[in-house]
């Protein structure tokens, strides 16, 4: 008598050893499993700008990276303590998770461009490339409508919460290939349109999980 179900997984033409270089980028997921992957001794970076958890978000970052974006003034702010007591007088960017937030201006933005210039190398020699994404919930700036990797716990009214669309996710998804592969075209991508790649998602709602996976092979990205 059987009392599991045998499920057989076609094995992947994907081969990863101590040679290889690793990059994980996204949610926690990619946090756990990289850091189990360290302690065993590989070449891993994960999440150069800390963890990411939408698709919109990522795909920024992977752009920023490829593109070797420089720093500046505008792409911080300082968190100013306020009479309620909220606010740490720390320097932050939408961009990044507060680990690369900074006492000062300068040291902030000097995190930021050694993150870009460090994830752009590894990747540069990376043999294969982890996304997780974590949520479809996207955080918009009301003021700019732009996406934020992080609220840094600001006032929640700064922002606009809004469930991002299959397509969307799957626009993302094909930017974040476009972008790796403008870096090494030869780097093996998760994907969860071709079955031999390693594709992950974690607490995306199910439905949109499904959809998402099934949405990206017909508009197979290039």
């Amino acid at each position: 008598m059987n009392f599991f179900s045998k499920v057989d997984i076609p094995a992947s033409d994907l081969r990863i050893d101590y040679k290889s270089n690793l990059v994980f980028i996204g949610s926690c997921f990619a946090d756990n499993i990289s850091a189990q992957f360290a302690s065993r001794k590989f070449k891993v970076q994960a999440n150069p700008f800390g963890t990411v958890y939408n698709p919109l978000s990522i795909a920024q970052m992977v752009k920023n990276i490829a593109e070797g974006k420089v720093y500046g003034d505008t792409d911080v702010f300082q968190d100013v303590c306020r009479d309620n007591g909220h606010g740490d007088n720390l320097w932050h960017s939408w961009d990044a998770h507060s680990s690369l937030s900074a006492s000062t201006r300068e040291e902030c933005i000097a995190k930021l461009n050694a993150a870009t210039t460090q994830a752009r190398d590894f990747l540069r020699k990376a043999d294969a490339v982890f996304i997780t994404l974590g949520t479809a919930f996207v955080y918009y700036l009301k003021d700019s409508g732009k996406p934020v990797s992080n609220c840094h716990r600001q006032d929640p009214a700064l922002f606009e919460r809004r469930m991002i669309s299959v397509e969307e996710a799957a626009s993302a998804i094909c930017e974040i290939v476009e972008n790796l592969r403008k870096i090494k075209n030869q780097t093996r991508i998760a994907s969860p349109s071709a079955r031999n790649d390693v594709a992950r998602f974690t607490s995306l709602p199910p439905h949109r999980l499904y959809r998402i996976a099934a949405a990206t092979p017909e508009r197979r990205c290039p």
